[in-house]
């Protein structure tokens, strides 16, 4: 599902496959935590995935079948 552009890999959203989406940190998770700030992947379509683990999970997942 991921898209190839000039033979280069781009991850893609899930659930509608577009790229138009953003990774950003969210400030606002508890401070008190190892690590105060939590990634947080929003496309346009309403698709979140929150957390560094599961973004990479998902962005190994496209790669590997985009290879």
């Amino acid at each position: 599902m991921a898209t190839q552009t000039d033979e280069q890999f781009r991850m893609v959203c899930p659930k509608c496959g577009s790229n138009s989406f953003t990774v950003r940190r969210d400030q606002r998770t508890y401070v008190h935590k190892q690590q105060p700030f939590e990634l947080v992947f929003s496309c346009r379509c309403g698709k979140q995935m929150f957390g560094g683990e599961i973004i990479q999970k998902e962005y190994d997942r496209q790669k590997a079948e985009w290879e």
